[in-house]
């Protein structure tokens, strides 16, 4: 396949990842994030003044600074830069991107509030979308994985509940390389 037409899916693969995991963290926004529907409050700038007292916004998620760029490159084994950063009131999504080869990327989700319900209907959506879903041990309270190819690019996703937090990778790295990254990840969260 030329670059051109592998670049362009790339970009359509990390458009479809960004459309079903980052509206869910937009201000006012409503969306299903593989089964999951979450709701940010809107802010001030978005809806106006409110004739009523102002109550005291919802904390952020986590911040990025636990899934760094190097060492999410380390791990996934290409250079990346970033984070590029969304967070809502329970979760936050960093993305990372290489910039000389687009078919490279990586996603980071944190969320807090996680519990065993909603990490099913998480599960569950992964497996609606027709990808596959595998259970992976050893992880977190629970685990699993899901992968989706389309053309010669793959997309795996490694998903870990731990107590309340749930973390989300989605990577085009090579499936093996992602627990790696995500034990180093939940040693920090």
């Amino acid at each position: 396949m030329p670059p051109p037409r592998r670049a362009a899916i790339a970009i359509a693969l990390t458009g479809l990842a960004g459309a079903l995991l980052l509206p869910a963290c937009r201000p006012g926004s409503t969306s299903a994030s593989h089964g999951t529907a979450e709701t940010t409050a809107p802010s001030p700038a978005t809806t106006g003044p409110s004739p009523r007292a102002t109550a005291p916004s919802a904390p952020a998620g986590p911040q990025c600074t636990i899934a760094t760029a190097p060492l999410v490159g380390r791990q996934l084994g290409f250079s990346l830069t970033g984070p590029n950063v969304d967070r809502g009131p329970a979760s936050t999504i960093c993305t990372y991107d290489n910039p000389s080869n687009q078919a490279q990327s990586a996603t980071v989700q944190i969320t807090t509030g996680a519990t065993p319900a909603s990490f099913a209907t998480d599960r569950n959506g992964f497996a609606s979308h027709r990808e596959t879903v595998t259970d992976v041990p050893g992880l977190g309270d629970e685990a699993y994985s899901a992968t989706l190819s389309v053309a010669n690019i793959t997309n795996t996703t490694l998903v870990v509940r731990r107590g309340s937090v749930e973390v989300l990778i989605t990577t085009t790295a090579p499936a093996d390389r992602v627990p790696p990254l995500m034990t180093a990840i939940l040693a920090l969260v």
